[in-house]
C-alpha cells in the first residue's frame, strides 16, 4: 500500500509539473505588432522575434526609397526600455502529460496542487508543490530547466524529488514551432516512510508542434498544440498489481478557445486525461489548471483529479521586469 501511494504521488508531481511549466505558457504563443503607419496591417510574430533590447515593428510592405531633393529625417533615439505586456500569460493546453518546451535563462515558475485521492490514499485528497527554473537559450542553443517536487503538502516533507529536462526549439517562424525535450523525473527522490521505498528516475522525450489558427487576426491568434513522446514505466499501463511494461507512449493535443481560456485532452500512457486551463488576470502571470486524469478508471489509481494554481514567469521580461520600468 506505501508502495502504491509513492507511485500515487509520483503521478501528482507529473501532473503537476505538466500543468506550470513556464515554457508553454510564456515560449509558444505568438503576439501581434502592428505595422509603421506608413504600411498599415499586422503580423504575427514568434516568442523571440524582438528579443534584446527593443521589439520593433516591422512595416508589411517595402517603404520607397527617400527622392534625393526630399530633405532626409534625422534618425531617433530608439527606446531600448523592454514592452510592457497586455497579458502575461496564456492557457495551458498541454494536456497533462510533457511537451518539447523547456524553460530558458530567467524563467520560473511555483505551482501548488490539491488531487482527489482516486482508489488510493484511504479517500484523503492531498496536494503538493513544485517550483523549477530555467537556464541556457531554447531558442538559440539549449534550454535547460530544473524541477523540484514536494509530493505531499499532507505529510509535508515526507517525500519528494528533482528532476530536469533539455531541449530545443528547432523551427520557430510566425506561422509554427516545432520544439523537442527530453528529461528525467525524479532524477533523486527521497522518502521518509518505513519501508525506505524511492521512486526511480523516469526518462521521457516530447515533441511539440505549434501553429497559430487566426494568423491575421491582431487580436488573438489562437495556437493550436499537439505534442507526442515516449518515457519510462511513469507512462506505460499497470495492472492491478501496478506491474507493467518499462516503457510507454504518450500525447496530447490543445487549443486556445479565447485569449485566457483553453482545453486540452491526452493520453499519459495509463489513461485518458482531459484539462481546462484559465488565466483569470490579464496582468499577472497567474494560471488555474484543473485536470482529471484517467478519466475511463483505467488504471489502478483510479480517476484523479487535479487543481493547480501556478505563477509562472519570467525575470528578464515578465511580471517584476515591468514594475521596474517607468
Amino acid at each position: 500500500m506505501c508502495e502504491m501511494r509513492v507511485q500515487l504521488a509520483q503521478a501528482l508531481a507529473l501532473l503537476t509539473i505538466a500543468a506550470a511549466l513556464p515554457g508553454q505558457a510564456a515560449e509558444r504563443g505568438w503576439r501581434v505588432l502592428e505595422a509603421a503607419p506608413t504600411a498599415p496591417g499586422w503580423r504575427l510574430v514568434s516568442p523571440d522575434e524582438g528579443r534584446g533590447p527593443a521589439v520593433r515593428s516591422v512595416p508589411l510592405a517595402v517603404q520607397a526609397e527617400p527622392r534625393p531633393s526630399a530633405p532626409m529625417e534625422q534618425p531617433v533615439a530608439e527606446d531600448l526600455r523592454p514592452p510592457r505586456r497586455l497579458q502575461y500569460a496564456a492557457p495551458l493546453i498541454g494536456g497533462g502529460v510533457p511537451s518539447g518546451y523547456v524553460a530558458g535563462w530567467g524563467d520560473y515558475y511555483l505551482a501548488l496542487s490539491a488531487g482527489t485521492p482516486g482508489k488510493q490514499r484511504d479517500g484523503v485528497p492531498d496536494g503538493s508543490i513544485n517550483f523549477g527554473f530555467g537556464l541556457g537559450d531554447p531558442f538559440r542553443t539549449v534550454g535547460m530547466q530544473l524541477d523540484v517536487g514536494i509530493g505531499s503538502v499532507k505529510n509535508l516533507g515526507a517525500n519528494g524529488g528533482i528532476g530536469g529536462s533539455i531541449g530545443r526549439v528547432l523551427v520557430n517562424n510566425p506561422t509554427l514551432q516545432v520544439a523537442v525535450a527530453g528529461g528525467v523525473m525524479d532524477l533523486w527522490s527521497y522518502t521518509t516512510n518505513e519501508f525506505g521505498l524511492y521512486t526511480f528516475p523516469n526518462g521521457y522525450g516530447a515533441i511539440t508542434v505549434a501553429t497559430p489558427l487566426r494568423r491575421n487576426d491582431p487580436g488573438f491568434s489562437q495556437v493550436l498544440q499537439v505534442s507526442a513522446g515516449v518515457g519510462g514505466n511513469n507512462f506505460a499501463s499497470l495492472d492491478e498489481n501496478f506491474q507493467g511494461p518499462t516503457v510507454g507512449a504518450f500525447a496530447s493535443v490543445g487549443v486556445e478557445l479565447t485569449p485566457r481560456l483553453g482545453v486540452s485532452v491526452g493520453w499519459s500512457g495509463r489513461g485518458t486525461n482531459a484539462g481546462v486551463s484559465v488565466v483569470p488576470f490579464a496582468s499577472l502571470p497567474i494560471t488555474v489548471n484543473l485536470i482529471g486524469a484517467d478519466l475511463f478508471n483505467a488504471s489502478p489509481f483510479g480517476t484523479v483529479g487535479v487543481l493547480t494554481v501556478a505563477w509562472g514567469d519570467s525575470f528578464r521580461t515578465g511580471y517584476f521586469a515591468g514594475l521596474a520600468t517607468p
